[in-house]
């Protein structure tokens, strides 16, 4: 058994996973299960989504659900909007959008993957939620994605303990805004690190997050990682804290220390990456964004020319020459010398 999904929309006509206009009147949650892509196929699984959009998943796994026992190892748990297990499927997922999804919008457990170019509003509630969430056994580029008011991490970049092939992750020129600021109690932001895994993480732009990336890698993967030239501001003074080494959350988790070249500054307010068209005053509850916002930068912004040369970022991407699927090679865009997944407008 094989799971061979194509879902190829076109761009002002994607492909909608979604519920009927009758249910949105009531708000709903947790309408629907997602994708889900189950470990040790036959053939490995092969997907590809291209402009498709995804709303309302994160419904509970009960006794019957075929993913109850396989996604997490007791009933009663959100579905993401896209699962897959198997350490040897191929994974695209290009402008895409996922919004209101109750639980994480990805939540990916193995494979080669190329996630670019796509839109994360307002995913998960307040018992957590990433927007991208990237387990052992994958091996993942990570380019050019918004997100906005995620309720936990935007990346959660985990390794391994249980004998798969620990992670490897680039992840660059993300925008990420008001992450990390509706889980009750709040513990993460921006992005966060763990475990095994080996990231390269550069020129993201990281705005009014409740912290800034979170590290609690295993050694030898945190001497191996690389942090570098990525663009923090926030508005308030406590998340300013949240973006320096000395913040920690408990005694697990603190600020990846040795990242080089950062924009960060001490002080509320700095920095200011001059979006085109944003209030950086905006509440940073606020998980959905306004048909106003524009998040080119306008000229003159510092994140212009903050980002590391992309001929090094280039260096560290996993699938250079992209991954075949279906006859067809997917890459990932070239990284871009400014911070964040807009440049000018």
């Amino acid at each position: 058994m094989a799971a061979i999904l194509y879902c190829l929309g076109k761009e002002g006509s994607p492909i909608h996973f979604t519920i009927p206009d009758s249910l949105r009147a009531t708000n709903p949650t947790r309408v629907w299960g997602g994708i889900f892509a189950a470990d040790k196929q036959t053939t490995p699984p092969n997907l590809v989504f291209q402009y498709c959009t995804f709303e309302y998943s994160g419904a509970l796994t009960t006794n019957n659900s075929y993913s109850a026992h396989t996604f997490k190892s007791t009933v009663g748990k959100a579905v993401p909007a896209i699962n897959v297990m198997d350490q040897n499927s191929n994974l695209i997922i290009q402008n895409c959008k996922f919004s209101l999804t109750t639980s994480d919008a990805t939540y990916l457990q193995g494979g080669n993957m190329i996630i670019s170019n796509n839109v994360f509003e307002s995913c998960g509630d307040e018992t957590g939620g990433e927007g991208i969430n990237l387990k052992s056994g994958i091996i993942a580029d990570c380019g050019f994605n918004m997100f906005y008011g995620q309720c936990n991490s935007s990346f959660k970049l985990s390794g391994s303990t249980d004998g798969r092939t620990p992670g490897k992750f680039t992840v660059y020129n993300n925008t990420i805004v008001n992450g990390g600021n509706r889980k009750v109690p709040a513990d993460f932001g921006a992005m966060y690190t763990e475990l095994l895994c080996n990231v390269n993480i550069f020129n993201n732009l990281m705005v009014n997050c409740r912290s800034g990336i979170l590290n609690s890698l295993a050694t030898p993967a945190a001497s191996t990682s690389v942090v570098s030239n990525n663009f923090y501001y926030a508005n308030t003074q406590a998340q300013v804290d949240g973006f320096q080494e000395s913040f920690a959350v408990g005694t697990k988790s603190k600020i990846f220390s040795g990242e080089t070249n950062p924009v960060r500054g001490t002080v509320a307010g700095t920095n200011d990456p001059k979006f085109v068209s944003y209030d950086l005053t905006t509440s940073v509850t606020k998980a959905t964004m306004d048909a106003a916002n524009n998040f080119h930068l306008q000229a003159g912004s510092p994140a212009l020319t903050a980002g590391a040369a992309p001929s090094s970022v280039a260096a560290k991407l996993n699938f250079p020459n992209g991954i075949t699927v279906n006859g067809v090679i997917y890459k990932a865009p070239a990284p871009a010398a400014y911070c964040g997944r807009n440049g000018i407008n």
